[in-house]
């Protein structure tokens, strides 16, 4: 494998979950992504998690067994397979071939990549409005084709994460930037780890200030003070120079 990839989720406690995230990692390692359930859906007894696991495995089908590489190809047969399903989702998916960085991202969640100290590049959230974010689902709101797409070059032991909403709305860039490079001999289990705590002990805090609020602020729209409860996903890649030598692993925390 060229890298070692690691997940870490938690899960909100909130009766109305803003959203259910899931995520796969390929068997070969090379292709990965995270996904949020749009949570808007449990008011209509829908659970939000059922449609972005399903295209999550259908991501994970396209990858293993029908051998493709290109993310908009793999999301496009996830969307297609998700079809009759009720809900939701955002999606970023990531496929590492040979040095190359393939990218697919729709909605707001993202990933960034580090270098030794350096951001090398953090993705945009694609919104209609404030929380409305870009999503695939039953109601066609987008399409695959709509998802951003982006490729990269990549250096031996380049790091990688892949974050939902959750992580990005409590944590800014630069902290997540500063985890990872304070941390860049750890194994990406533990900073998918430290990520997750760190963006849960913010959703938590009541006098915490986090990008959500942030933004919120700048549009004049009212929220409550502190960290926003969600679920909370992160996908950690340490890619490698050649075969074997890269490393990557996910951690989910549910809460």
């Amino acid at each position: 494998s060229q890298y070692w990839c690691m997940a870490d989720t938690t899960r909100s406690k909130k009766k109305l979950k803003g959203g259910e995230d899931t995520y796969f990692i390929s068997k070969n390692g090379k292709v990965s992504g995270v996904f949020d359930g749009v949570g808007g859906w449990a008011r209509y007894g829908i659970d939000p998690r059922e449609y972005s696991y399903k295209l999550s495995q259908g991501c994970k089908e396209a990858a293993d067994e029908k051998e493709m590489t290109d993310p908009l190809e793999i999301l496009t047969f996830a969307y297609n397979e998700a079809k009759g399903i009720t809900g939701s989702t955002t999606a970023c998916l990531v496929s590492i071939q040979g040095d190359q960085l393939k990218a697919a991202n729709l909605g707001d969640s993202g990933f960034l990549i580090v270098r030794g100290t350096e951001l090398l590049f953090n993705t945009k959230e694609q919104q209609f409005r404030f929380d409305f974010p870009y999503q695939l689902g039953s109601r066609d709101i987008n399409k695959p084709s709509d998802a951003e797409q982006l490729t990269f070059t990549l250096e031996p032991l380049d790091i990688i994460v892949l974050a939902t909403d959750g992580v990005l709305d409590n944590l800014f860039i630069s902290d997540i930037q500063h985890i990872v490079s304070s941390h860049y001999s750890h194994t990406p289990q533990n900073i998918a780890k430290l990520i997750c705590q760190e963006a849960y002990k913010e959703s938590v805090d009541n006098e915490s200030y986090v990008p959500y609020r942030e933004k919120a602020l700048n549009l004049h729209i009212p929220v409550d003070n502190g960290g926003k409860k969600d679920d909370i996903t992160t996908l950690v890649i340490k890619y490698g120079f050649g075969e074997g030598e890269g490393e990557g692993e996910a951690e989910q925390k549910k809460g």
